[in-house]
């Protein structure tokens, strides 16, 4: 789907109030008339080939310039809205901005204008969103034209060459308020280059720190001060609700979150919200998904603060009154209760050593299994939690009681944990083929294939970052921190159908690798696959560690029969459900899931 399509609708069209207007200076700026061909058709390959034509076809070099100017910013929006993909997305967003200061200051120098507010303007938005993608790009570990020394350095003087210009449109005031804001980007982009161990403190003259921490924290702080000075002004100003304001008080709440000062972070969020619902409305994306961010930071939704008391049955204590033998494969997760289900992934925390290893704090774990089990959707026939608590069950048994447990160290097995519990958060109930053909906004978000599989690592992801009460792992170090969740990314994408054969070759090669290989052998359960996969390769145990999550996520009908039986009516429920969907919507219908009712 198309990147223009995705930014307009998050960020609430054409109307929105900061995007630039086509009726400047009369252009006719044929490249936005493919952004409302792209908004109203959500047509991505026309769309994306017409707006480069139009840049590339155009012989007007105020046109091209506006044209790099709006797709500078969209690609900033769009990235900004989709984590999983912004540093491609970044990387474009900064050659257009770059293209757009080019092509203004050849004109400038080349006296094709005077030196009018307007083009004057155009020229300061520029170097504004150039300075922006460039920090980010940075704060991202760089790319292929910019390393994250280069893409900072030429941040910052793109922000000087706005800071010099003459501005005769706005206030003294405004302009060190936007000024301010910019600098607050680039400061935060560096620390978070610097915590992501993209770059460390002595490749900078001018830090404060040598130790990586100490200097994040202080360029937190730092930028933090510049972002409050920015929103200042602007409200005493009287600009509360302009988008300058609203993009500061965002980027406060981030900021202290980073810092780990929660109430702070809620206090700021809250005025985000507030000033959303007065500058955008109550149902304009944007507010709505500030609103979702304040709930996810407070950790505590209305539904779970009903059932809290219903929490006090969850703790170590119970898990450990399960004994490690009633966790068998005949364990029919529809006929058990549901505290002992969550107390059984407590007990199975606890049995994995995982919580010791990793200084799992009990709290938090069991913070994170409810916000996990409220993202499964009760309404999917099959996608829901207890397909994710039997997907769970079963990786546990196959470490539990097969040669897998050996292979595999610490931290795979809290990968297989994490991935499989939250392997398919937010399920819409329909697959990835159906979100893409039917244009929803979850395949906007994530314009690929495995669009299902790449959204449930996005939310799974933002479980565990900083200051959520659903990280657990605040006690790993950021390194291995970073290991085990990219182990999980892999897992999570490793349930996507497309791979199934890629990993069942890779278990029949190691099988077929044994000389004494006997076709009914269960080889790769037993200790024979010490011999196969060495325990001491990373890349083995990854490649086992995926096996395990993609093999679970499939075992639904190697359960007992009526587990079995369950767990097949309900994939068929789901797929009629899709079918019918799809014959109302008009869309291509998927053959394998029609008629499943006759």
């Amino acid at each position: 789907m198309s990147l223009s399509v995705m930014i307009l609708e998050k960020e609430g069209g054409l109307a929105q109030t900061e995007f630039l207007e086509p009726s400047r200076k009369g252009y006719c700026l044929s490249c936005l008339d493919a952004v409302k061909t792209l908004q109203e058709t959500g047509r991505f390959g026309e769309a994306q080939n017409e707006l480069e034509d139009a840049l590339r076809e155009s012989e007007n070099w105020r046109e091209m310039a506006v044209a790099c100017l709006l797709l500078g910013e969209l690609f900033n929006k769009w990235g900004a809205a989709s984590p999983s993909y912004t540093i491609a997305i970044m990387e474009k967003g900064a050659i257009y901005a770059n293209r757009a200061v080019q092509l203004w200051q050849i004109a400038r120098d080349e006296k094709l204008f005077e030196e009018n507010p307007e083009d004057m303007d155009h020229l300061s938005s520029a170097l504004y969103w150039k300075a922006l993608n460039l920090a980010s790009v940075a704060g991202l570990g760089g790319c292929e034209r910019w390393t994250v020394l280069e893409a900072l350095q030429a941040a910052t003087e793109a922000a000087e060459q706005m800071s010099a210009m003459e501005d005769k449109k706005h206030s003294a005031s405004e302009v060190k308020a936007r000024r301010d804001f910019v600098e607050g980007i680039i400061v935060f982009c560096r620390a978070k280059a610097l915590e992501g161990n993209h770059v460390s403190p002595t490749d900078f003259s001018d830090c404060y720190h040598q130790d990586t921490k100490d200097e994040v924290n202080f360029l937190r702080h730092q930028c933090l001060e510049l972002f409050i000075s920015a929103q200042e002004i602007l409200s005493a100003g009287k600009q509360t609700m302009c988008d300058q304001n609203i993009k500061a008080t965002t980027m406060i709440a981030v900021t202290y979150r980073l810092l780990g000062e929660r109430e702070k972070a809620i206090s700021w969020s809250e005025k985000e919200v507030q000033g959303r619902l007065q500058l955008h409305g109550e149902w304009n994306p944007r507010t709505q998904l500030a609103k979702r961010n304040l709930s996810m930071l407070k950790g505590i939704t209305d539904e779970d603060e009903i059932e809290e008391d219903c929490c006090k049955l969850f703790s170590f204590e119970s898990a450990r009154s399960i004994k490690s033998e009633e966790i068998t494969w005949s364990l029919d997760p529809f006929k058990l209760s549901s505290t002992w289900r969550m107390n059984c992934l407590l007990k199975i925390f606890l049995l994995t050593g995982v919580v010791k290893e990793f200084q799992i704090e009990e709290d938090k774990l069991i913070k994170f299994l409810q916000k996990v089990r409220k993202s499964y959707h009760d309404e999917n026939p099959f996608h829901n939690w207890y397909h994710a608590w039997s997907v769970t069950h079963c990786a546990f048994m196959l470490m539990k009681e097969t040669a897998i447990g050996k292979i595999l160290g610490m931290k795979e097995k809290l990968a297989v944990l994490i991935a499989c519990l939250t392997h398919d958060l937010s399920h819409p109930g329909v697959n990835s083929d159906f979100l893409i053909k039917s244009a929803s906004p979850i395949a906007l978000q994530f314009p690929f294939s495995n669009v299902l599989e790449q959204m449930h690592w996005d939310e799974a992801r933002s479980l565990f970052e900083e200051g959520r009460e659903t990280n657990f792992l605040s006690h790993v170090q950021e390194e291995l921190r970073a290991e085990i969740l990219e182990m999980v990314h892999q897992g999570i994408l490793a349930t996507d159908m497309q791979i199934h054969k890629q990993i069942v070759n890779s278990l029949s090669n190691r099988r077929d690798s044994l000389a004494d290989f006997e076709e009914d052998d269960m080889t790769l359960l037993s200790d024979k696959a010490m011999t196969v996969y060495d325990a001491t390769s990373p890349a083995d145990r990854l490649e086992l560690f995926k096996a395990v999550v993609h093999c679970a996520d499939l075992s639904g009908q190697v359960m007992e029969a009526p587990v079995a039986y369950s767990f097949g009516r309900a994939v068929l429920e789901e797929f009629h459900q899709q079918a019918q969907r799809e014959k109302m919507e008009n869309l291509q219908e998927s053959a394998f899931m029609k008629n499943l009712h006759e």
